[in-house]
């Protein structure tokens, strides 16, 4: 993820630009918070890449922390 592009449009084509990120997030949006759920949801996708998605998706805020 690029830190400091001023391009908001940029800024959201590298969030997008990820394979899994729509799924994650739509399991995000239907209150999905724990990794096996994600994995539940996704069974194709590898631990790595999961792990990956959402490391990513949290520099990104593509979600915020429900504690």
């Amino acid at each position: 993820m690029v830190e400091n592009n001023i391009c908001p449009i940029g800024n959201t084509l590298d969030v997008f630009n990820r394979k899994w990120i729509f799924c994650i997030m739509s399991n995000i949006y239907n209150g999905k918070t724990h990794f096996n759920e994600f994995k539940q949801m996704n069974p194709t996708i590898s631990y790595h890449v999961l792990a990956q998605t959402l490391i990513y998706g949290r520099a990104g805020a593509c979600y915020k922390n429900r504690d």
